[in-house]
């Protein structure tokens, strides 16, 4: 019962989201009191840790589906040091 095994049809995997899920909403709700970064007004070491995370979970189609986590997740996608995707 492994993800090595199972790979996405893992339980894990449904535990690892909701584990995410339970992180972020809590992050927001801090955020809405401290400001749009995790240290204040500017980005931080700590905001770019969580970045590629965001941009992984964009790139693989999840956001809509089950990790939508607000404004702090859409300002991490549109990181000064994240490519944008060309429009057409």
């Amino acid at each position: 019962m492994s993800t090595y095994d199972l790979g996405a049809r893992s339980p894990y995997v449904k535990h690892g989201i909701a584990a995410y899920e339970r992180a972020f909403k809590m992050l927001e709700d801090t955020l809405a009191e401290t400001g749009p970064w995790i240290l204040g007004a500017n980005v931080s070491l700590a905001d770019i840790s969580l970045m590629p995370f965001a941009a992984r979970v964009e790139y693989l189609g999840l956001r809509n589906m089950t990790l939508d986590h607000g404004r702090y997740f859409r300002r991490s996608l549109s990181g000064p040091s994240l490519p944008r995707k060309e429009s057409r």
